[in-house]
């Protein structure tokens, strides 16, 4: 039997069963909600193999997240491919305004942990928009969605 929380993996005896996916009293509300979690990683890097694996294994967690019913908002999974026809891909000026109005409108904020995270700009930021706004933020590490450590 399952006693772990479907978003953010704490292992509780009082889980609540919604749609099929077992959550925690903290997350059952998010589930439940109408909002979606917007969720950060980190991006830049100056080799472009390093920045294709990122963006592989945060859609991964993406992917793994919708499975267990959340509704997710990536903006490494938006914005990676739009980078290839002619958007500067760390320019983080470009890449925070345009993910402001997600990170402003979502409910909750997940953050992967793939190396790198603690020092990443963008993820700094968003984390701390998130605090400032009284928004939770779930930590998730890569063995949580069975992502190799990178």
């Amino acid at each position: 039997m399952n006693t772990e929380c479907s978003i953010c993996h704490c292992e509780t005896c009082e889980l609540t069963d919604i749609r099929g996916q077992l959550y925690c009293d903290e997350c059952a509300e998010i589930a439940e909600g109408e909002g979606y979690m917007y969720l950060a990683s980190p991006y830049s890097h100056p080799e472009a193999e390093v920045r294709r694996r990122r963006f592989d294994a945060v859609c991964k967690a993406a992917a793994k997240l919708m499975l267990a019913g959340r509704v997710v908002f990536c903006p490494i999974a938006h914005s990676h491919p739009i980078h290839t026809h002619g958007v500067d891909a760390i320019d983080h000026d470009f890449w925070l305004r345009q993910d402001k109005p997600f990170l402003d409108n979502a409910e909750c904020v997940g953050v992967l942990m793939l190396r790198g995270w603690d020092t990443s700009v963008g993820v700094i930021h968003e984390i701390g928009e998130a605090v400032d706004a009284g928004k939770q933020v779930i930590y998730y590490t890569p063995s949580d969605f069975d992502i190799e450590e990178m």
